[in-house]
């Protein structure tokens, strides 16, 4: 009689959580924050390269400048690379170069970028 007790017993309830689990919950993906970041940082290099307007001295700007450049033109892949930021982005790497390039962004190039930035893509080194 002891074993008919046990086979209709449900037991089900002692490996059930008492609470719901923070991976249980209804997060957004995680591509809309990192998009986000992504963005806030294409922005703050847009703006060292002067456009929409820059931050701090001459000194500073020039600085902050330089090391956006370095940035955009650098092709290694790490943790918000240019690569890797543009795309997250779903831009094209290649086109945003050729695009701040032109200077239709009204940015300065650095010398000797230029006619490298210009090349068709598929000329590109």
């Amino acid at each position: 009689m002891e074993a008919e007790n046990l086979d209709t017993l449900d037991l089900t309830h002692i490996f059930t959580p008492d609470v719901m689990l923070p991976i249980q919950g209804d997060h957004p993906p995680a591509s809309t924050w990192l998009q986000r970041l992504c963005l806030a940082i294409f922005d703050d290099a847009l703006k060292c390269l002067g456009v929409g307007g820059a931050h701090g001295g001459p000194i500073a700007r020039a600085r902050n400048q330089r090391e956006a450049w370095e940035w955009v033109l650098s092709d290694t892949d790490y943790c918000f690379s240019f690569t890797v930021v543009c795309s997250v982005l779903h831009f094209n790497a290649e086109a945003v170069r050729r695009q701040l390039g032109q200077g239709d962004a009204g940015s300065t190039l650095p010398a000797g970028v230029s006619r490298q930035l210009r090349q068709p893509l598929s000329r590109a080194p």
